[in-house]
């Protein structure tokens, strides 16, 4: 074919043929919507190739998890304290107040029975009280012991 006008015109018209049909231009599927209800001129004049990948079923969303009822007892014996505190991002604050839906719940250790002490270096030790008082009260026996 020669260069004419008519060629180059035809090239044209095929090059925003393939850019605007939904079937030509290659970005749907041939298993999606937009492939299946679009009608191209070109259809009975080329052969389309086979759809390479079977269409999948849709899948069920996933069931949110069922949360177990804490044992309150079993978490106390494990020296475990319950804490609830309300989240606070300071978006939508008004609406979140009046439902109290952002309330968290959650289980820490215990550490009511410790107390830090500040040692000269900066640094700061944790001290059981227990063992603090049983240290005292071995001391004063000590001493009692040796006033004797």
């Amino acid at each position: 074919m020669e260069d004419t006008d008519q060629k180059l015109e035809l090239h044209q018209h095929f090059w925003r043929h393939r850019r605007n049909c939904g079937r030509c231009s290659g970005r749907n599927s041939q298993n999606s919507w937009a492939y299946q209800n679009s009608n191209c001129v070109l259809d009975n004049h080329i052969v389309r190739r086979k759809p390479t990948k079977e269409t999948k079923q849709q899948t069920k969303p996933s069931k949110p998890l069922k949360k177990k009822p804490v044992n309150e007892a079993a978490m106390l014996a494990k020296g475990l304290v319950k804490i609830s505190y309300t989240v606070d991002d300071d978006f939508d604050a008004v609406a979140m107040q009046a439902t109290q839906s952002h309330i968290r719940t959650i289980w820490i250790e215990d550490y009511s029975d410790l107390e830090a002490d500040v040692i000269d270096n900066g640094e700061a030790n944790v001290v059981d009280l227990a063992e603090l008082k049983a240290e005292v009260e071995e001391a004063l026996q000590n001493a009692e012991q040796e006033g004797n």
